[in-house]
């Protein structure tokens, strides 16, 4: 067992680095400027220039770091350790494979959170916060998950969502998906009409991520597809897992429930599209435990039934939708400038 880990391991390091060096040595990418500037700003100003409370816990790290006197580059190289490290921890927790959990995040969701670096360092300590909850409920672990949610908010504000996966670990399934349907079928009207509206109203500024009011409805469109693809996905994994339990452990059934409670929470809170089509951001929160629980499911030695075979060819089309609806419309703004500027090969 320790020898097929390490070889898992093993085979799994190059990717890894991979990442990690795209990551942490890109010099170019969409948001690049503005996190320059966001350093240089903390550095002169202070953590609070804001004003405000939004990402308080980030500036605050870059803060402390600027102790050690790195540039906003060396700022990069010091947070992929970390980022890559509660990663490694998050699969190493779970039993999962490396290989799995890297090589689908590089086929998925990488170059959209390589760009929103918040939001990755965010997810990231969002989905260890559960860790604890998977090991005991007892109360100390309770303070230390909701402290770790509450970290990942003040890294961005997106990870709000955490404890709302928290208190849905509570609620049954069924009132879960009466809440996601009421929540997809309130943001439809809301999205068509709504968003349009505001968004002439209150012209570009309000629009910042948003072509046109057409490409907005579009696009909410795909993002009600994926949410509905994402519940299916992971309504089958939790299945087949409760079926098959006596091949899982207690923590891995734990973290599949999550997942497709985490996608339903997520549905419910689709309307907030309709105040902006940024809000899009929301929907690749749980990114990290989705990508454990597919990695442990087929690391585990549970039997090749049929609907593990159908669950494979499902992960295969998710993973394709993803990188379709999140990443592959901006590759301008990301996948490209994130492969070819980076320290080690361009000047």
């Amino acid at each position: 067992m320790k020898i097929r880990v390490r070889l898992s391991s093993l085979i799994a390091l190059p990717l890894i680095a991979f990442q990690y060096i795209l990551f942490s040595f890109n010099t170019a990418n969409a948001d690049m400027l503005q996190y320059i500037m966001r350093y240089k700003n903390i550095l002169r100003l202070g953590p609070r220039y804001f004003e405000n409370l939004v990402d308080i816990g980030f500036n605050y790290l870059i803060f402390y770091i600027q102790i050690l006197r790195v540039d906003y580059q060396g700022f990069l190289i010091i947070l992929g350790i970390l980022i890559f490290f509660l990663l490694i921890q998050l699969c190493h927790f779970y039993e999962g494979s490396y290989w799995i959990f890297f090589s689908s995040f590089i086929l998925s969701f990488f170059f959209i959170e390589a760009v929103i670096v918040r939001q990755f360092l965010s997810s990231s300590i969002l989905a260890v916060a559960f860790i604890f909850i998977a090991k005991k409920p007892t109360t100390t672990n309770k303070i230390k998950s909701i402290g770790l949610i509450s970290l990942a908010f003040s890294m961005h504000v997106s990870s709000f969502l955490g404890y709302f996966y928290y208190i849905a670990e509570k609620i049954e399934l069924r009132k879960l998906y009466l809440a996601a349907a009421v929540g997809m079928t309130v943001s439809f009207p809301l999205t068509n009409v709504v968003l349009p509206f505001l968004t002439r109203l209150l012209g570009a500024k309000f629009a910042l991520y948003t072509n046109s009011t057409n490409n907005s409805f579009v696009s909410f469109i795909a993002k009600v597809v994926f949410v509905v693809v994402t519940v299916f996905l992971f309504q089958l994994i939790y299945s087949y897992v409760l079926e098959n339990k006596h091949f899982f452990s207690t923590k891995q059934i734990k973290l599949a429930e999550l997942s497709l409670k985490s996608t339903l929470v997520n549905g419910l809170f689709i309307p907030l599209m309709a105040i902006n089509i940024s809000f899009e951001r929301l929907l690749i929160v749980p990114v990290f435990i989705y990508l454990a629980t597919i990695a442990f499911f087929f690391e585990n030695k549970s039997p090749m039934t049929n609907n593990k075979l159908f669950i494979f060819f499902t992960v295969l089309a998710w993973l394709a939708l993803s990188y379709r609806i999140f990443v592959w419309s901006d590759s301008a703004g990301t996948t490209i400038p994130i492969l070819n500027h980076n320290l080690l090969w361009s000047e």
